[in-house]
């Protein structure tokens, strides 16, 4: 008599498929995902997606004295961030640039494979920053239409070049204290805000615009620096905002 023994069926959980957005991860005061675009050539658009529940921020390129910065590594690629037009918060004891509820970061990928994973850090913040460390992984190849609606909409947020002849910019150092003239209208005052990206390892305070000689000037401090660093010939990067409308730009520092 010939015994049958039943074969054993082991099913193996498979991986679910990678597709042009990641799974979001999900942290205290909300989530972060990666969604891509198409990818040209050795290229790949992408959005890193910030969503934060209410009473939540996260910050712009510079930070303030006590945030930290978004960044976003891959792999063998070369990974550049841009910024859509940030909003000034203040918490009663120090001020920093950011956004709330939702921020859209556009990323353009270079050197990446289709299929690639990013490392995403970032803070966000409500009485105390949380640093938020995430792996998101992606198939750009199989981003998806609304996807693809997501990066554009991105990359479209970005505020465009400021006119430096309309802008005409003077920069100036009494001390510590940095002033940025511009041939910007003085009744613009209470519409107009700039925003100042410190170098690495340097903190700026919160700049002020004030009216002179029938135009705007914006002052703002270096409150720290590296004791060997220079400032002469140092350039800032700036987004300058006047009616809800941003331009970004950059100066040099004399």
């Amino acid at each position: 008599m010939i015994h049958m023994v039943p074969f054993l069926l082991l099913t193996l959980a498979a991986s679910p498929a990678l597709a042009g957005a990641s799974a979001w991860y999900k942290t205290d005061g909300g989530g972060v995902r990666l969604v891509t675009s198409q990818v040209a050539g050795d290229r790949v658009k992408a959005a890193l997606e910030i969503e934060l529940k209410p009473g939540w921020k996260t910050y712009w390129r510079d930070p303030g004295d006590a945030g930290i910065a978004p960044s976003v590594s891959v792999p063998g690629a070369v990974v550049e961030i841009d910024y859509p037009v940030p909003r000034r918060f203040s918490d009663g004891v120090s001020s920093f640039a950011g956004y709330e509820q939702r921020g859209v970061l556009p990323l353009t990928i270079v050197g990446a494979p289709a299929q690639f994973e990013a490392n995403a850090f970032l803070g966000i913040c409500r009485e105390i920053c949380i640093p938020v460390a995430a792996s998101l992984e992606v198939d750009a190849s199989r981003a998806t239409a609304a996807e693809r609606g997501i990066v554009e909409a991105a990359f479209s947020s970005v505020p465009g070049p400021v006119d430096e002849d309309e802008l005409q910019a003077d920069v100036t150092i009494d001390g510590k204290t940095v002033t940025l003239a511009t041939n910007v209208p003085a009744r613009e005052e209470a519409n107009a805000q700039l925003f100042v990206a410190a170098p690495s390892g340097w903190a700026f305070s919160p700049p002020k615009a004030a009216a002179s000689h029938g135009r705007l000037s914006f002052a703002f401090d270096i409150v720290w620096k590296p004791e060997t660093a220079e400032t002469k010939g140092r350039t800032v990067p700036y987004v300058i905002v006047i009616d809800d409308v941003g331009k970004a730009g950059s100066f040099v520092l004399p």
